[in-house]
């Protein structure tokens, strides 16, 4: 956010006092970038992308992972679905299985 821009969303929050709390939030957001801002300044740039490199190949780990597991539930429901459908064949079309209890 440029300072033009955080001076104009200051100006209209003075001018609308009604709302307290937006205005609050709107302050909070503002000093959680600026605090962003000034721990990346004391950062070395290779310190960053090193962490920024290191943040995606996390993220990319699960992603792996989960796509891993998809397939295996997914190959288990196919394998699901062909016994079901094969156990149909066996009864023949149009007979279905009724359990009946006698007393």
């Amino acid at each position: 956010m440029t300072d033009q821009t955080q001076q104009e969303d200051v100006r209209q929050n003075q001018e609308n006092p009604e709302d307290p709390m937006k205005a609050f939030l709107h302050h909070q957001r503002l000093a959680f970038e600026e605090f962003g801002k000034a721990i990346e300044s004391l950062l070395p740039p290779d310190f960053r992308e090193h962490t920024r490199k290191a943040s995606q190949s996390f993220m990319d780990s699960f992603k792996s992972l989960f796509d891993a597991a998809k397939a295996d539930i997914d190959q288990m429901m196919q394998r699901q679905r062909s016994q079901k459908s094969a156990e149909g064949e066996a009864e023949g079309p149009g007979e279905t299985k009724v359990k009946v209890d006698i007393q």
